[in-house]
């Protein structure tokens, strides 16, 4: 007995026009591609869901993927188990690849850091103080939306902050919270630091950058505003439909509110704790209006793990884009010895479950840069040719671990024995 399930979805006596995609298509007879009933496929979430990342991933980087010949001129195999296509011509636009900085020199002056003056500094809050620093005229510093950099403070210490101001200024803008339990970086900046003191600064870097959508709804908790604004500023030139879930406990303590406010007093919505208690996170989900949405939120980790319990809820993971300060808490199989080969140097060696993967390659004379070495800042991230990472950083997005394309070597392993870094 032979099973033909060819035609399955695609009986013109049941499917109107089934070749042809549809976005309007009902269902009043229903797709049967995971099956129904009793029958349904187990693993289809997961399905839909990478199907998701993958087209998300494909419109990132092939924009305006299109046919490079006319429709009619597909031709299709024969249909026997399955159905394909003889070839597939495709056409996009090229997008604008950084070149990648390869040479020991360049490495030393990455590490030796960008001088910077402090040109400006006020005070937002009672505990926020902005910083503007001025950039030597020596220096090319480009940045997108998003972006961060290492600060090095007087002490010789490293601290990331998000840029605020305007990615197309020569000046850089930052904006600290005081902490009295951190680690002393942002006493010092209140401290000490002050208008005409010579700094330097690493970077910048992105992980956190817009993607192309039909919408934006931006959510700030207290100082995550910071990486917010400039992405406001984008959406707007972009003409891209924005609105802006700004939470807080008090409004005395929520910087830059009023300047948004004055500007964008119809885009904003501001939650402040002490006078609405606590923010109901899934009643984001049921306002997005589009499908085509992304959900960008920086600030403290509880906010944002209710943000990823609330999207996994609702089957919105993909939807949601966060920036952490702080390492998020990952579960993870216990340390083993592993084996990573350096490809360009063609050298191997083997880990020890009591090291990091930063290490042990620092050590063979690898000179890659670090800063947290906690999986936040994204300084060490290193191109992965072979074998799974097994990712335990706070930085990459959900795509980009599935893609297992890069990792952070300060506290990521290998799910396997062996990995091929691009070194």
């Amino acid at each position: 007995m032979f099973l033909a399930f060819a035609s399955g979805s695609r009986d013109a006596t049941k499917f109107g026009h089934p070749d042809d995609i549809d976005f309007d298509r009902n269902w009043a007879v229903p797709h049967l591609g995971f099956g129904q009933g009793i029958h349904a496929c187990l693993g289809a979430p997961l399905a839909r869901l990478l199907l998701r990342i993958e087209l998300s991933v494909l419109n990132e980087r092939l924009p305006d993927l299109r046919l490079g010949v006319p429709y009619e001129e597909l031709e299709y195999t024969v249909v026997s188990e399955g159905r394909g296509m003889v070839g597939l011509p495709l056409e996009w636009t090229p997008v604008k690849v950084a070149p990648r900085a390869a040479s020991p020199e360049a490495d030393q002056a990455a590490a030796a850091g960008i001088p910077v003056t402090v040109t400006s500094r006020r005070s937002l809050t009672e505990d926020v103080v902005e910083l503007t620093l001025q950039v030597d005229s020596s220096a090319d510093v480009d940045w997108d939306p998003g972006a961060h950099v290492d600060l090095e403070l007087p002490d010789g210490s490293l601290r990331q902050y998000s840029l605020c101001g305007q990615s197309d200024s020569a000046e850089l803008r930052i904006a600290v919270l005081r902490e009295e339990s951190g680690r002393g970086g942002s006493r010092l900046i209140h401290d000490q630091v002050q208008v005409g003191d010579r700094l330097h600064i690493r970077g910048p870097r992105n992980h956190f950058r817009l993607k192309p959508a039909a919408f934006f709804l931006f959510v700030a908790g207290g100082i995550g505003i910071t990486p917010l604004l400039p992405m406001i500023e984008e959406a707007e030139r972009r003409g891209t439909p924005w609105r802006l879930l700004y939470l807080g406990r008090d409004r005395k303590r929520m910087p830059y509110l009023a300047e948004l406010e004055k500007h964008y007093a119809s885009q904003i919505y501001v939650w402040p704790s002490q006078e609405r208690g606590r923010y109901d996170l899934d009643d984001i989900w049921k306002r997005l209006p589009v499908d085509e949405a992304f959900v960008y939120a920086c600030g403290p980790d509880e906010l944002l793990v209710g943000l990823e319990e609330s999207a996994n809820r609702h089957e919105a993971d993909f939807k949601l884009v966060v920036e952490r300060f702080t390492a998020r808490k990952v579960d993870h199989r216990p340390n083993r010895p592993i084996d990573v080969e350096l490809a360009r140097r063609g050298i191997s060696i083997t880990v020890s479950e009591e090291e990091s993967i930063l290490d042990a390659l620092n050590a063979t004379g690898a000179n890659i840069l670090s800063t947290c070495r906690e999986g936040t800042c994204g300084t060490c991230e290193v191109r992965v040719l072979e074998g799974v990472p097994e990712h335990r950083d706070s930085v990459l997005t959900l795509e980009e671990r599935l893609a297992n394309s890069t990792m952070m070597a300060c506290v990521s392993r290998c799910r396997g024995k062996k990995l091929v870094l691009d070194l």
